[in-house]
């Protein structure tokens, strides 16, 4: 498969936060031809990065950026542009697509097989870290965490293909979608190589530029470290790691029983010289590999349930001690610092959990699966469908077409397509208004030219509104998604506008349209009840029009050649199957 890999840093060296893309890389390489397109804010690619990148990748392409999200969105255009050209000219089968600010090149991918690694929920992280800043910081923070939130939402809108690093962070943007793919751990290379510290020695590891970490440094150095050494005087606190800040260096210098190591070469030497790691991270998504490391080199871990959360996997806890405020992270270190068959079982247990859960090659092997199971389900070229939900009020419509987006893995959109602005999920402007003055109570003319150009007026409209509809529609197909009508006009108006004999004269165009000018569904789901049963759940309309709004439909769907019937007093899980697997049936028939 000749695969473009598009991230938002360039993953190299491995003390970066990028390095699960490295490692994707690397084993992905074994099977496919890879072109790497990554933005960059460090300025030139050095050698060595480039070395080691090039040895897996058949194209490297970087595009560096300076200063603030003015330039990185610049740079992410002229990504996109160059993504835009491999898709054109056919060098392209699939995209995967990771990071937030790589959203820019998301429209390039066009009608290809996509993936996107959403990895963490960084706009959890950035609300975290907007709850703990100061007040002077919050403005930029809350925009940040704002752009953050709508990139998430469009990107579960434009692929239901997802993954995640962490179940914490696939809830929290997916809810029931996507699929967790964790981080690994070159366990040959994470080994302890001498017994365990007997000092007592608190270690904290990681990039010390990076929010999240500068601020749990400063957290452990300032506010925890007094606390523990009121209990074991002799505790030190070591901190190692690439670019500290300058107030973190000064911190360092300043504070007792503090030292910090410079962005060192290996971080072994610094986490064998320890006892304990501590992680008081107080805002963090995806998974901390930092934790993986020092679980993975025996060490009993203290972590924030914020920085605990990422390493749950599969239903199971990791075998480390959360604590949150500084007083009870104090304690919790001087009782380990205290307890060496308490540190030694915690050590050996980490050692277990990180070899259980944490493998490169299997978090590979799924990106692999889910890379080939898009491109078999879709590809290239393949075009979307429609499905519509049609019923009477009650019978369901709105749940299942909901449920069919949010917790199947087809790729669905929902789109409401009946009159009814209050329920609509999209609505012209014009349509608004004409609501707002309706609600208003204003006058309406009854008779005469007023009451007729009225009727124009409101048809053309309406009109407009299903026209605008469909257009949205359209774009969806397009990227292959199936679209999910809640209603349509085409069944809502067909007795009224296309067979009524007594119709008027604006109802007789509007039936015109929709029989022959319209798009019709390719699937037309009738989901069917009587009319106590839905009279009884809805309490609207009486059981009478119940009754012949249900005969309506049946008589519409005798004219319709891919009409299907399905038993809505089924429980609701039912009822979504059913319509789910008629779905799949109507996508292998095309």
């Amino acid at each position: 498969m000749r695969l473009a890999y598009v991230t938002a840093e360039v993953p190299y060296p491995l003390t970066s936060g990028y390095l699960r893309h490295f490692h994707f890389l690397r084993l992905l390489a074994r099977e496919h031809e890879i072109a790497l397109l990554s933005l960059t804010g460090r300025g030139a690619l050095d050698p060595k990065s480039r070395a080691a990148l090039e040895a897996l990748v058949h194209r490297l392409d970087v595009y560096p950026y300076r200063g603030g999200a003015l330039a990185r969105h610049r740079a992410a255009l002229r990504l996109r542009q160059t993504l835009a050209g491999m898709v054109s000219s056919g060098d392209v089968d699939a995209v995967l697509l990771s990071g937030k600010d790589t959203f820019p090149a998301l429209r390039a991918a066009g009608d290809l097989p996509l993936v996107v690694d959403v990895c963490d929920a960084a706009s959890l992280r950035c609300r975290g870290e907007l709850a703990a800043s100061a007040w002077i910081r919050r403005p930029k923070l809350a925009l940040r965490a704002a752009q953050l939130s709508y990139i998430e939402r469009r990107l579960v809108a434009h692929t239901p293909h997802l993954l995640f690093a962490s179940e914490r962070d696939r809830v929290a943007v997916a809810r029931r979608g996507g699929a967790v793919v964790p981080n690994g751990v070159d366990l040959a290379y994470w080994t302890r190589r001498g017994p365990p510290q007997s000092e007592p020695v608190v270690a904290f590891t990681g990039v010390l530029a990076y929010g999240p970490n500068h601020d749990a440094a400063l957290r452990l150095a300032t506010r925890v470290m007094p606390l523990l050494r009121e209990r074991v005087p002799d505790a030190r606190l070591l901190i190692a790691g690439r670019d500290p800040r300058p107030d973190l260096c000064a911190v360092a210098a300043a504070q007792p029983g503090v030292s910090l190591v410079h962005s060192p070469a290996d971080l072994r030497p610094e986490l064998e010289r320890a006892a304990v790691y501590c992680a008081p991270l107080r805002f963090a998504a995806g998974i901390q590999n930092k934790l993986l490391e020092a679980l993975a080199m025996e060490l009993p871990v203290v972590a924030a349930e914020v920085a605990a959360a990422g390493l749950r996997i599969s239903g199971a806890d990791p075998p480390l001690v959360v604590a949150d405020d500084d007083g009870s992270l104090a304690a919790t270190l001087a009782d380990l610092l205290t307890d060496p068959a308490r540190r030694a079982e915690l050590g050996a247990a980490g050692r277990r959990y990180v070899e259980t859960h944490f493998s490169w090659e299997r978090s590979a092997a799924a990106v692999d699966a889910a890379l080939r199971g898009t491109v078999a389900a879709r590809p290239p070229g393949a075009r979307g469908f429609t499905v519509a939900l049609i019923g009477c009020d009650g019978a369901g419509k709105t749940t299942v077409a909901r449920a069919l987006e949010r917790d199947t893995d087809l790729p669905v959109s929902y789109l409401y397509m009946g009159v009814s602005p209050d329920s609509s999920n999209r609505l012209l402007p014009t349509t608004r208004v004409a609501h707002a003055l309706k609600r208003s109570g204003a006058r309406r003319p009854r008779r005469g030219l007023r009451r007729s150009v009225r009727s124009a007026l409101r048809l053309a409209n309406r009109v407009a509104e299903e026209w605008y509809r469909q257009l949205i529609a359209l774009v969806q197909l397009r990227r292959g998604r199936i679209v999910v009508f809640d209603r349509h006009f085409a069944a809502d108006f067909h007795a009224s506008d296309v067979t009524d004999p007594r119709r008027t004269l604006t109802r007789r165009a509007h039936g015109f349209l929709l029989t022959h000018l319209y798009p019709q569904p390719d699937l037309v789901v009738f989901l069917d009840a009587p009319p106590e049963v839905l009279f009884a759940r809805k309490g609207e309309g009486t059981i009478a029009s119940l009754s012949r709004r249900r005969d309506e439909y049946r008589r519409l769907g005798a004219t319709l050649e891919r009409f299907a019937v399905v038993e809505a007093t089924q429980p609701l899980a039912r009822v979504v199957e059913t319509v789910a697997d008629l779905i799949r049936e109507q996508g292998a028939m095309r």
